[in-house]
């Protein structure tokens, strides 16, 4: 049988972790379990997301996949569930090196309906693939052995980093600066990116919040990760509880990341305005958009169509009396804007002018957000802010004040 050292798994493991036991999982980890499932399952529904920038959440549902992926490792480690199954014995590994990779370009994507993809983007998945190469004798290996190795590294304590072979090394090491150099750039691009095309001011500002939390969600724990590894690596007594505040912080991020989304539809379902490429066919002239972008004008103006809150793009184009596919070109291409933003934007000149009316203290929020066309208050409070920078509250006060 082959002979294999603890001290030479790729991944070390740090701790005597209850091998008498039998495999078991605690609430904790049914916590983390329930976080993977989620993860994985809002993954794969943005992978097969037909709408929107569709690029931009394949990226987003990989990158929903791998943290998940990694989480449910976790999960099967704490509960020693590797001893009965052994093949799961370091099956995350390589997959560190897709977490940066799929962050970057997620966030390069999301706001870029026209950036295409090249072959350079493969060479991005290099370390990921000599990552994968390198641990592969040790998934060939037989269960039997890996039985062995598993409870070997359950038991074998932390090794000095500089005990550690070169390829080792440099394998196991060099996740750490892959990770936050890719975070690295998805900061520089958030704060020095002008390729976000024509889209209303609103659009823009729901991208950039939910960018702006995730890179600081992702940055903040990949940077706890890091540090906690390279203590580990260099000779600290390994903390089970640190480990798994680490693992619950990755569950909390899945679940936030879930519900954010879940607010913010428009970030995966609408399609941002684009730069012309996806009306080049159309029929429709200048000097009629213009004509039809008066009437349309005209018709919310004196039909308040904006107060159905069910109002559709079909149902305004048949007012209007074009197809919907031109109206939509109309909005996105005259206005910048897209259709969710273009009505919000009339609720919301609706909104400002009954908050600025004295008269308007008699009735609530809620009433005046169901007057202008919202179907509940909290997405009116949302978009009020986004379009003016204050909740309707704050605005009716400083009105009372002038």
């Amino acid at each position: 049988m082959l002979s294999i050292n603890p001290s030479d798994i790729p991944y070390r493991n740090y701790c005597d972790l209850y091998l008498e036991m039998n495999p078991e999982i605690s609430v904790i980890e049914l916590f983390h379990l329930f976080a993977a499932a989620q993860g994985a399952f809002l993954g794969l529904l943005f992978l097969i997301q037909k709408r929107g920038n569709r690029l931009a959440n394949r990226f987003l549902g990989f990158l929903l996949l791998v943290f998940s992926f990694r989480l449910f490792g976790a999960v099967v480690f704490w509960s020693r569930h590797l001893i009965e199954f052994p093949h799961l014995s370091l099956v995350t590994f390589p997959f560190i090196y897709l977490v940066g990779v799929l962050f970057y370009f997620y966030s390069r994507h999301l706001s870029a309906n026209n950036l295409k993809l090249n072959s350079r983007f493969l060479l991005h998945l290099i370390p990921f693939f000599v990552a994968f190469v390198y641990i592969l004798p040790y998934y060939l290996l037989p269960a039997d052995l890996k039985v062995q190795i598993v409870k070997a590294s359950y038991n074998s304590g932390a090794s000095n980093l500089g005990e550690m072979p070169i390829a080792r090394l440099i394998v196991y090491a060099g996740q750490f600066p892959h990770v936050l150099i890719y975070i690295g750039f998805a900061v520089r691009n958030l704060t020095t990116s002008s390729s976000i095309p024509l889209v209303s001011n609103a659009k823009v500002t729901v991208q950039r919040q939910w960018l702006r939390v995730l890179t600081i969600g992702f940055g903040s724990f990949f940077s706890l990760w890091i540090l906690y590894n390279v203590c580990l690596i260099t000779g600290m007594v390994y903390q089970k509880e640190v480990d798994q505040v680490l693992t619950t912080i990755m569950a909390v991020l899945i679940y936030a990341m879930a519900y954010y989304l879940f607010r913010k539809p428009e970030l995966y379902l609408q399609d941002v305005a684009e730069n012309g490429s996806k009306y080049k066919t159309s029929t429709l002239t200048t000097s009629q958009a213009r004509d039809y972008l008066e009437k349309l004008h005209e018709i919310m103006e004196q039909e308040q169509l904006y107060r159905n809150s069910e109002l559709k793009l079909s149902e305004l184009a048949e007012k209007v009396g074009i197809s919907g596919h031109h109206l939509s070109q109309i909005i996105n291409e005259n206005l910048g804007q897209n259709f969710f933003d273009f009505i919000n934007g009339y609720r919301i000149k609706e909104a400002k002018n009954l908050l600025s009316d004295p008269d308007s203290k008699k009735f609530t929020l809620l009433s005046i957000a169901h007057t202008v066309g919202f179907n509940n208050k909290t997405s009116f409070n949302n978009f009020f802010k986004k379009q003016t920078g204050m909740t309707p509250s704050e605005f009716q006060k400083r009105e009372d004040t002038v």
